[in-house]
């Protein structure tokens, strides 16, 4: 070996010696530094999964409230216009209600009626105040008004000659007569007024008479089959009838005339049933177009009867 090799071997281990350690250096710093991010890592990231994880706890809770109770009206023809009376006290009712309950969050999931509101019942009168008149022989009476729709003429005459009574309007017009009897009388007939207004009657009489004038608004009646009686001129009770075929059989033992006709609650004709002079017999079907409430106006000097089915 010459001299130049061996001073080459030396400087060639010196190298390999040199770059070895700075790998070495490189790699632990690496290690270090990646150690480091690690536990910065793990450090920053740990607390956001414990406070994800965490629930919102839930509870039910329940609780009662007041439901008012309704104030409901219905109209009462027994009761004079502007009259109440109360039918039904009304009572609040209580309810539970339960609901869930997630932190600032309120969820209704039940509801439950503990007890339930009873509703409070006023009647409102309609029947309107009757009126009354009456006298003494012939006179034209006070005027008075009268509203559109049924009014029942109720009459008695204490006389012995013609009692003739006839409805005038206010421009002296003859809506009707009422009765046309001679001697004593007791009796009534019912009327559909049209128009509203004043009106007078026109009175004949022998003796002391007396006209009370009721303008009834019916909102309920009995209801048929229903058999009526009575005797002489007279307005019958109301009575209940539904839509469809209606039979009405009747007798008269009077000798004068008999005569009926059928009126809606409001007065007006719906039907001629019979008209007969003397002892009567005898039945009519008709055809009732509106369930409703109905009345029979009836002239007769004797007794009757009308059996409706």
């Amino acid at each position: 070996m010459t001299e130049e090799q061996e001073s080459d071997t030396p400087n060639k281990s010196s190298w390999y010696k040199t770059w070895w350690g700075i790998v070495i250096i490189v790699f632990g710093v690496l290690v270090i530094f990646g150690a480091a991010i690690g536990d910065e890592g793990e450090n920053t990231t740990q607390p956001q999964q414990t406070e994800d994880s965490k629930a919102t706890p839930t509870k039910t809770v329940s609780e009662t409230i007041t439901v008012s109770f309704e104030k409901l009206t219905e109209d009462d023809d027994n009761l004079v216009q502007g009259q109440t009376q109360v039918a039904q006290e009304g009572i609040n009712g209580v309810t539970e209600l339960t609901f869930e309950v997630s932190g600032s969050e309120r969820t209704k999931i039940a509801e439950k009626v503990l007890t339930a509101p009873q509703d409070e019942i006023t009647r409102v009168g309609t029947k309107v105040q009757p009126i009354e008149l009456s006298g003494s022989g012939q006179q034209a009476s006070q005027k008075f008004t009268l509203g559109e729709g049924l009014s029942i003429f109720r009459m008695t005459h204490s006389g012995q000659s013609n009692f003739i009574i006839g409805l005038l309007d206010s421009s002296g017009q003859r809506i009707e007569g009422l009765v046309n009897e001679i001697g004593p009388f007791e009796g009534s007939q019912a009327l559909g007024i049209d128009t509203p207004g004043e009106f007078v009657l026109d009175v004949q009489a022998g003796g002391n008479w007396n006209v009370k004038i009721d303008q009834p608004r019916p909102t309920s009646a009995p209801a048929t089959p229903k058999t009526l009686s009575g005797r002489g001129q007279q307005a019958s009770e109301f009575i209940e009838i539904d839509s469809g075929l209606t039979t009405f059989k009747m007798t008269h033992s009077g000798q004068s005339n008999f005569i009926v006709s059928l009126l809606d609650s409001d007065g007006q004709r719906v039907e001629g049933l019979v008209n007969e002079i003397g002892p009567f017999d005898g039945s009519k079907a008709t055809g009732i177009s509106s369930s409703g409430i109905y009345i029979l106006d009836i002239q007769a000097d004797g007794d009757w009867s009308i059996a409706i089915d």
